[in-house]
């Protein structure tokens, strides 16, 4: 067997019964929300909100997830000072995280969310973009 970085290639993992490369792609939690989600949310929170608006955006996120009957067991959106921004976060955080994100940023209910945070909201300028339905 050959090694890279002292570490056996291929993996022994591949020769077990049960193992099998389809069960790496259906691994969302790890592949994405452990993975490269972490680093897509906070990202995303910068370029929405920015670094003064986060305080708000988690309010925001809270309160969509408290009308799905949803918790986040996050505080705060604290992001790593790292050259790429990450948000330490549970798998399911981030989970919830990028479903809200996806539901704020959805263009057919854009105005939508325009009207409701009109009318129930004040968080600044950048309210119309971040209440999620």
């Amino acid at each position: 067997m050959q090694s890279v970085g002292g570490v056996p290639f291929p993996s022994p993992l591949l020769d077990m019964q049960c193992f099998s490369n389809e069960t790496i792609w259906g691994d969302t939690l790890h592949l994405a929300y452990r993975g490269f989600a972490p680093n897509f949310v906070a990202s995303a929170l910068l370029d929405i909100f920015g670094k003064q608006g986060l305080d708000s955006a988690y309010d925001l996120a809270k309160l969509w997830a408290s009308a799905r009957k949803l918790h986040l067991s996050l505080d705060s959106f604290t992001l790593s000072d790292e050259a790429y921004p990450s948000l330490n976060a549970k798998g399911w955080d981030i989970k919830l995280l990028c479903c809200w994100l996806v539901t704020c940023l959805h263009v057919s209910t854009f105005d939508r969310h325009i009207r409701w945070c009109e009318q129930y909201m004040s968080f600044g300028t950048y309210s119309a973009v971040s209440v999620c339905e």
